[in-house]
């Protein structure tokens, strides 16, 4: 409880911080198809493909770049800049929190996403169709679990 209380202060001061500068150079917005950073909103990481199928948090770098595309429904792909053709999906493995990792695009695994937050402010990703919770950080670990709580940053790159 603490800490959502903590993490909920250290939001607010980014929102005031960030506040003004969002008015004087809009973003361009997370709606719009191209290429971003999930940036975690509280250690300032990015989500990054791991070497093997699973992702993680790394520091932001064009290695962790994802290309983000309207499915026309309301939902998104996530895709990986370097491996167009992998998506960001729910892992079938059975274990909590649900793991996320790279699977084939429109394959078995559950790929599409809904973005839900202001353009450039902390937002919240869940995964469409999913009752396993909103994508989170879990220390090094990005997984499923969250509680909707807006925590990731979409932040275009180009």
């Amino acid at each position: 409880m603490r800490t959502r209380f903590l993490l909920s202060l250290v939001t607010s001061a980014f929102l005031a911080a960030v506040g003004p500068l969002a008015l004087a150079a809009p973003p361009a917005g997370a709606t719009d198809d191209g290429v971003y950073y999930l940036r975690d909103a509280r250690s300032m990481r990015c989500v990054a493909p791991d070497d093997g199928p699973l992702v993680r948090l790394d520091t932001c770098s064009d290695g962790t770049w994802w290309v983000l595309a309207h499915q026309g429904d309301g939902t998104v792909r996530l895709s990986a800049a370097h491996a167009p053709e992998r998506c960001l999906a729910q892992a079938p493995l059975l274990v909590l929190p649900r793991a996320v990792w790279l699977d084939r695009c429109g394959g078995d695994s559950p790929d599409r996403w809904r973005l839900d937050g202001p353009d450039g402010l902390p937002s919240t990703l869940t995964l469409a169709g999913s009752a396993a919770g909103s994508l989170t950080a879990r220390g090094e670990v990005v997984a499923l679990g969250g509680d909707g709580f807006p925590e990731w940053i979409v932040q275009r790159v180009a």
